[in-house]
């Protein structure tokens, strides 16, 4: 979970404070989550004014959180059929925190979410960067049999790209079926195809 808190005292009958967190994974934006919160009083005086944000972060290692603040207060005035801000002060602030780095698994596992460049389902941590591996194989390149989906591999792992079997070892066991998915990731513009590929079920 990434929490985030901004605070600020002002003088004033207007807070305002908006809140943009980050969360970054090998370079790559993995979320973008936004709040704004304001306050408003009718005579300007000395305030406090404080935002909490949280957001469940989709893995426990290996990525960053970054969130960037920005605090306003201001006076307004109004005049009958108006209103009017007579003075306005504005300032940033920013806060990252890191998580701490994944470490390599022998086995594969289902990886919940799904956002960076070469992904790979049979690496150790759910994408090569965890370990640096290469997916999963052995070095023999595995039996190098093309299974097409609905067929069963006997517990070895297939290549994302072409189906071919690279000798990784199946979370399904012998009951390893392979099927061609699509991965699909959600956007500020709504859902888009990530990547297609074979892969293993049970």
């Amino acid at each position: 979970m990434a929490r985030g808190y901004a605070s600020m005292d002002y003088y004033g009958n207007r807070g305002e404070q908006t809140l943009n967190l980050t969360v970054l994974r090998d370079y790559s934006t993995v979320a973008r989550e936004s709040l704004h919160d304001m306050n408003g009083y009718f005579l300007p005086n000395y305030r406090s004014m404080g935002t909490p944000m949280s957001y469940r972060l989709p893995r426990d290692c290996g990525q960053t959180a970054n969130l960037i603040t920005q605090h306003a207060a201001s006076i307004v005035v109004i005049i009958v059929t108006s209103v009017e801000t007579t003075s306005r002060a504005v300032s940033p602030s920013r806060a990252d925190a890191t998580q701490p780095e994944c470490e390599c698994s022998g086995d594969t596992e289902i990886a919940p979410v799904v956002y960076e460049p070469g992904y790979d389902p049979y690496s150790g941590g759910g994408d090569p960067g965890d370990c640096g591996g290469d997916g999963g194989g052995d070095e023999s390149g595995g039996s190098g049999t093309q299974y097409e989906p609905g067929d069963y591999t006997g517990g070895e792992t297939v290549d994302w790209e072409t189906g071919v079997g690279n000798g990784g070892e199946s979370a399904c066991g012998s009951a390893a079926l392979v099927e061609y998915v699509c991965i699909d990731v959600w956007t500020a513009d709504g859902w888009s195809e990530w990547s297609c590929g074979y892969a293993t079920t049970c």
